[in-house]
């Protein structure tokens, strides 16, 4: 079985890749400072990236993630992301294998405390927001707010 120490080289490359597609062609990954982040409800590890850049505006840096995820999650970021919707950046390269392949996506929340994170809110908040998006995929038009009364 593979770990995520396994497979360094690999999610290195991820990273490079996704920083190139996402946040500049020409950049240069020169330093990655990861932390684990807890496990989630699935207890794929998920780690958090600090990424040094350099270009030619100089050196930045940008927060990553990367996980195993499964087909399903992939599938819905891919989609929802070519739908332009409010989501992370990512990528992958595995959209078919029905086993779990790894992530890079934008963190958007490095600043975060998971340890204290309202799961219910957070719970309702995405059955909204995906709740949504099928009305309009479906043609439907927007979500009808009596819908979505708690």
């Amino acid at each position: 079985m593979n770990t995520y120490s396994d497979d360094q080289h690999g999610l290195q490359q991820l990273i490079q890749d996704t920083v190139n597609h996402f946040v500049s062609p020409n950049a240069q990954v020169v330093e990655i400072e990861e932390q684990p982040i807890k496990r989630g409800l699935q207890a794929e590890e998920v780690y958090r990236h600090k990424v040094t850049l350099c270009d030619q505006n100089g050196e930045s840096i940008v927060f990553l993630v990367t996980k195993k995820a499964g087909l399903i999650e992939r599938r819905v970021l891919s989609r929802l992301l070519s739908q332009s919707a409010n989501v992370p950046f990512h990528l992958t390269y595995d959209l078919k294998s029905e086993q779990s392949a790894y992530i890079c996506m934008q963190d958007i929340d490095h600043h975060t405390d998971y340890g204290n994170l309202n799961i219910g809110n957070i719970l309702i908040s995405f059955c909204e927001a995906v709740l949504g998006r099928e009305w309009v995929n479906i043609g439907v038009g927007t979500l009808n707010p009596y819908l979505l009364e708690k």
